[in-house]
């Protein structure tokens, strides 16, 4: 985590999504940020909780699209269950070090959350995120990251129920996604372009 203040520093807009050139300020201060349990910032809205945000292309320009686990053994936030979702990754850990974003995009997305059968790009950092719609929102800041897969992408953890590669333009219900997603959607040619 690290302090709202210093990370909102690095984002030039109030818009939810920005693109941004170069992350590497934006890295920097991440990993020079402190580890405190989620669950005691979870409601602390002075510090952020950066989180990896990775949208797994094809080479077609479809998009990974699944629903997130409706129940609490599977899906460990209430304020997610059921949620649509094109953005794959999680919460930075202690043990991600000493490079903190390569090593939590390494193990929640490519060792955890889902299988890639093929090839597939270094993950690139296109933008952030910082929406205030919900309080599960206003705690945590959106780290987009672009992948480009070759082959199928497969959930692997019961919190992803159902997974596809979906053409952009079938993404047309945004209620059905989380915020995140939704801010996401009118952008996402545009990422896979990057």
């Amino acid at each position: 985590v690290h302090d709202a203040n210093i990370l909102n520093s690095h984002r030039l807009s109030d818009e939810p999504f920005e693109f941004v050139e170069s992350g590497e300020d934006l890295y920097q201060v991440i990993n020079d940020g402190f580890f405190q349990s989620r669950y005691d910032c979870e409601d602390d809205t002075s510090i952020l909780q950066p989180i990896p945000y990775v949208i797994l292309f094809d080479t077609q320009g479809k998009v990974f699209s699944y629903v997130r686990a409706s129940n609490i053994k599977d899906y460990g936030d209430k304020r997610l269950f059921g949620k649509h979702s094109i953005g794959v990754g999680g919460h930075i850990g202690v043990n991600d070090g000493p490079n903190y974003i390569a090593g939590c995009i390494q193990r929640e997305v490519l060792e955890e959350e889902i299988e890639i059968e093929g090839t597939y790009s270094k993950p690139k950092l296109v933008g952030t995120i910082m929406a205030y719609d919900k309080p599960v929102d206003r705690v945590h800041l959106g780290l987009a990251f672009g992948m480009v897969v070759d082959g199928k992408v497969k959930p692997k953890e019961d919190s992803l129920v159902s997974g596809k590669m979906i053409p952009i333009p079938e993404i047309t219900n945004h209620d059905q996604y989380e915020t995140w997603s939704k801010v996401l959607v009118p952008n996402l040619q545009q990422i896979y372009e990057k």
